[in-house]
């Protein structure tokens, strides 16, 4: 963990906590009553939430309640604390006071350090198919596609699909938080709305990138050497993947010993609990069904994104990946119907996990590898 902590109060403005933020390059900030006690969270992520936020906006109204680690709580409860909340970071507390702050990039500090997860290459871990915006599309575009896939950055890419930049949640919220200059008769603002800033404007370049068979030791190193939080991975000049420090925590928590799965789920408006519970019943029937495979499942994540319609329709589009002992495997699907899209995705990853099984089986004949059944 960190031990010397910037911290807020509750009626700091939101412009001062993202001047601080900005100044020490901060993607989240605790925010403190007397005594040091934490009472909330401020994040990029929180505040790109919302349809709008003043920046005079006291930091009570936006902070949100974070979890609590201790300091003596193990790197995978920590690692599983954070994904299940959705954050970057928690603070660590002890005797009620804030002792500490542990992130994402502390946590996957560890990887160089356990051989078994320093060796995985990138195309082991790494999300496929990554969304993208275009250098002349609006932030505001590029908000709405990183809330709905609950990213933190995009890759950017030129008219001809290659890439170009990278554009994150602090690039957009420089802009849609920076206060206005005000209006004098005689002058014009001469500031552009925010919904009118083009991608090209705020975006970083060049864009990180490496090659899929990169081990996760030097992932780390690409992220610690320029202080970011994805790498993109690129074949035949092509972007095939993007890793993220999230997939990385997903990688440290796979090594939790427990029994069954860690099943997370994201993206959801639905509030109705007998929804989430259809879902996790889905999900626990096919994680059974795979572990008689002898499959081993881990972690199961799904992200859920909902187009809506004419009328009260709505389409869903869901993501999953699936971490066993073995490597990480994915699923996408798209319905009308939720739980129907959630029976298909879960279809088809059981049967390409089938087939994978399959083929192993039939090499370790071919090298007349004793076969357990």
């Amino acid at each position: 963990m960190v031990r010397k902590v910037v911290t807020a109060t509750r009626d700091e403005s939101v412009a001062e906590v993202l001047g601080k933020m900005k100044t020490l390059g901060l993607h989240q900030v605790p925010v403190v009553d007397r005594g040091d006690r934490p009472v909330g969270l401020v994040s990029h992520a929180a505040l790109l939430a919302r349809t709008s936020v003043a920046p005079s906006t006291k930091v009570e109204h936006v902070m949100v309640s974070p979890p609590r680690l201790g300091p003596n709580d193990p790197v995978t409860q920590a690692a599983e604390t954070l994904m299940a909340a959705g954050l970057r970071a928690a603070p660590v507390v002890s005797g009620g006071r804030l002792v500490g702050i542990v992130s994402r990039t502390d946590l996957v500090h560890i990887i160089p350090q356990v051989p078994e997860l320093a060796r995985r290459a990138a195309r082991e871990v790494m999300s496929l198919h990554p969304h993208a915006v275009t250098e002349g599309e609006s932030i505001r575009r590029a908000q709405t596609i990183l809330k709905g896939l609950a990213e933190q950055n995009l890759p950017v890419i030129d008219e001809h699909g290659a890439l170009v930049g990278v554009v994150g949640l602090k690039d957009i919220a420089g802009v849609l938080w920076r206060p206005r200059q005000k209006e004098s008769r005689g002058e014009f603002v001469g500031e552009r709305s925010p919904v009118e800033v083009r991608v090209e404007s705020v975006m970083n370049r060049p864009p990180i990138s490496t090659g899929p068979d990169v081990p996760l030791s030097q992932i780390v190193s690409l992220m610690d050497r320029h202080d970011i939080s994805t790498v993109f991975i690129e074949e035949d000049r092509r972007l095939v993947g993007v890793v993220t420090q999230a997939d990385l925590v997903e990688t440290i928590l796979s090594q939790k010993e427990r029994e069954g799965v860690y099943v997370q789920i994201t993206g959801l408006a639905e509030e109705d609990p007998s929804v989430y519970d259809t879902l996790y019943g889905q999900i626990e029937k096919s994680m059974k069904r795979l572990t008689k495979l002898g499959m081993t499942p881990r972690v199961f994540t799904l992200h859920v994104v909902s187009y809506h319609h004419e009328g009260p329709r709505q389409k869903y589009s869901l993501r999953a990946r699936l971490a066993t002992i073995d490597g990480m495997h994915y699923s996408r699907a798209f319905d009308w119907d939720l739980f129907k899209a959630l029976d298909g995705l879960l279809d088809h990853l059981e049967g390409s996990l089938r087939k994978e099984k399959g083929r192993e089986l039939t090499r370790r004949r071919g090298r007349g590898v004793p076969v357990r059944r």
